[in-house]
């Protein structure tokens, strides 16, 4: 829904999007809890899964496979 996740809340493996508060297990994208039933109603929208991506640290480097 375009929240903007960098500047959500990571709390407990979760990271809370800051505009619509839905949440989002940081190593799967699953929904962990959906937006507020208002916002479905009105935008006709809910949160989806986020793509994730395989990540590994090597010699002290953070490699991202995309």
């Amino acid at each position: 829904m375009n929240g903007y996740l960098p500047k959500g809340e990571l709390r407990d493996h979760t990271v809370i999007c800051p505009v619509h508060k839905a949440q989002f297990d940081i190593a799967t994208g699953k929904v962990v809890k959906n937006v507020p039933w208002l916002i479905k109603v009105v935008a006709h929208k809910e949160a989806s899964e986020l793509r994730t991506y395989e990540v590994e640290t090597v010699a002290g480097e953070v490699r991202l496979k995309i």
